[in-house]
């Protein structure tokens, strides 16, 4: 069988110290390294780190954080600007860094993002973008171990090395193509974007914002909503528990709606069961009682609700329409360009004569933002003008009712 056929790696386990010193002296003298993580968060708010894997192109590290407590060497290595640090689908990856070392790498590549300005789809995964570069097939018989249990069999640990041991080769070709079509800066754009500590570090207090349901709420119930919100953070960050574990969204909305001032009040809720009253029930009152006693001047601003569907209607349409013509033009897949969330956020932008979303800067802005302004600002105008006509006859009408009768 060929190497394609059943590909290896070879690789070094890392499980002291004085390896990963050694290690990381290695990586200092390249300019890109592989990274991925393997980790488990099915029950706790932080993940559990149970491998870190690691391709200098000569060879692959399978770095154990459950053997070796201090990992500042890798850590030296991950916020060196000058070594491009190569991942795939970086998102939780660079979650898991940050939640471990309170930061974030520098000089981030996503391959996956990569592929998106290639015409290879939103969220191509990993083994399908391996296969398609580089005419490998890479196993996936391993995707759901435990990386925390040890010993780690000798297939899980070929699984772990093979998972960065393309990455660099990928990473060549997608950058030579994006050269070629000159899309590369905006590639690096997007990927600086990824290693933004806004993207992580968010306080409890502005958890809120991300209940979908937060626009129906008033500003003095938001208050409410906030304070329940950084509640359920808080206590799951401590317990190190999934938030829904302490306290589901669902039962979190009905109590901020709702408001009980006592448990009496609370038992009255049907909808949350019993237990969840018993474990959550006098923090959760207390919570809301100092939330609603709040003075206006501290209530949050109000969230922008859902524009009105029929008199935007045929706005939203059109704009979608113009983001996937213009999205299928550059071979590029349409939530790339402008996802439809940010369409309403285009039309409040040129009814309001504000800048375009953050979202929609950059080469977003040259290639689809002004352009989905000009068509909102016009289709406005033409709504306004259309409902003009509509009541002129009216109005003339009333006029008329007041003139004297012809002779």
């Amino acid at each position: 069988m060929t190497e394609e056929a059943h590909p290896t790696a070879t690789f070094l386990q890392v499980q002291t110290p004085d390896v990963l010193e050694a290690a990381a002296a290695r990586w200092r003298q390249t300019d890109a390294l592989a990274l991925d993580l393997e980790f488990v968060r099915t029950r706790t708010f932080y993940p559990k780190l149970g491998l870190i894997q690691v391709a200098d192109g000569r060879q692959q590290y399978l770095v154990d954080p459950l053997a070796i407590e201090d990992l500042a060497p890798l850590w030296d290595v991950l916020r060196d600007e000058k070594i491009v640090k190569v991942l795939h689908s970086s998102r939780e990856d660079l979650e898991s860094i940050y939640y471990r070392f309170g930061d974030l790498p520098r000089n981030i590549f996503d391959t996956q993002v990569a592929a998106a300005f290639l015409g290879f789809g939103y969220a191509i995964g990993y083994q399908a973008l391996v296969r398609l570069l580089l005419a490998v097939e890479l196993p996936k018989n391993e995707t759901r171990t435990n990386w925390t249990k040890r010993p780690l069999t000798a297939a899980q640990l070929m699984y772990a090395a093979l998972d960065v041991a393309k990455l660099l080769p990928a990473r060549e070709i997608l950058i030579r193509r994006l050269e070629d079509c000159g899309r590369l800066s905006w590639v690096m754009e997007e990927c600086g974007k990824l290693a933004e500590l806004s993207r992580f570090d968010e306080t409890p207090e502005l958890y809120y914002k991300r209940i979908k349901s937060a626009s129906r709420f008033d500003r003095h119930e938001l208050a409410v909503l906030r304070a329940l919100c950084a509640w359920r953070e808080n206590r799951a960050r401590e317990r190190d528990l999934p938030r829904n574990f302490v306290l589901e969204e669902a039962h979190l909305v009905k109590l901020a709606r709702a408001r009980p001032q006592s448990l009496d009040e609370l038992v009255k809720l049907e909808d949350i069961p019993e237990p969840v009253r018993r474990r959550v029930g006098p923090a959760v009152i207390e919570t809301i009682a100092k939330a609603w006693s709040l003075p206006e001047a501290q209530w949050p601003p109000a969230i922008d609700r859902p524009l009105n569907a029929k008199r935007y209607e045929r706005i939203l349409e059109a704009l979608k329409g113009a983001a996937q013509a213009k999205a299928t033009e550059m071979n590029l897949p349409q939530p790339l360009l402008a996802q439809n969330r940010l369409l309403e956020e285009v039309i409040r932008c040129a009814e309001n004569d504000t800048p375009l979303p953050e979202e929609l800067l950059g080469w977003r802005r040259e290639a689809i933002g002004e352009q989905l302004r000009t068509k909102a600002k016009q289709m406005l105008a033409e709504h306004v003008l259309r409902t003009t006509r509509k009541l002129r006859p009216m109005r003339s009408s009333r006029r008329s009712s007041h003139r004297d009768p012809a002779p």
